[in-house]
């Protein structure tokens, strides 16, 4: 928050500056966002489905970087909100009957809250593809 104070810039731009490795690519991953964010404001309740989201001319590739973006576009707010509801609640439950359970099985909760939590996060900025997406839809 305080960068955004400070700064011109987003708070998003400024860590895509400083702490990328390569400055290019974190732009074109802002703009993915930024137009991707229009499509989503312009569909909110069903999405693009299978068409194509609008871009500039220069961003010739079509994918888009963000497996929660994606979903946004693609299917619309609804599905996004079912979707990440769904995963927190996972999550909370797997976190809130921690005590009820033989310590060997703790351990894998334990394992399932980690591995929803990163997957999550990371899905900000990657997106999914075959087995991280078959191993996020059955967690």
């Amino acid at each position: 928050m305080g960068i955004a104070l400070v700064s011109d810039n987003s708070v998003a731009s400024v860590l895509v500056r400083y702490l990328t490795i390569d400055n290019a690519t974190g732009f074109y991953r802002l703009q993915i966002w930024e137009y991707g964010s229009l499509e989503v404001i312009n569909n909110p309740i069903v999405g693009i489905g299978l068409e194509d989201w609008v871009r500039p001319r220069w961003m010739v590739n079509d994918t888009v970087d963000a497996y929660w973006l994606l979903i946004a576009m693609k299917h619309g707010m609804p599905m996004l909100i079912a979707v990440a509801l769904v995963t927190l609640g996972v999550a909370f439950n797997l976190v809130r009957t921690q005590k009820y359970r033989h310590p060997a099985d703790r351990n894998v909760a334990s394992a399932m809250i980690f591995f929803i939590s990163v997957v999550t996060v990371s899905g900000f900025m990657v997106h999914f593809w075959e087995a991280i997406n078959s191993w996020m839809l059955l967690m």
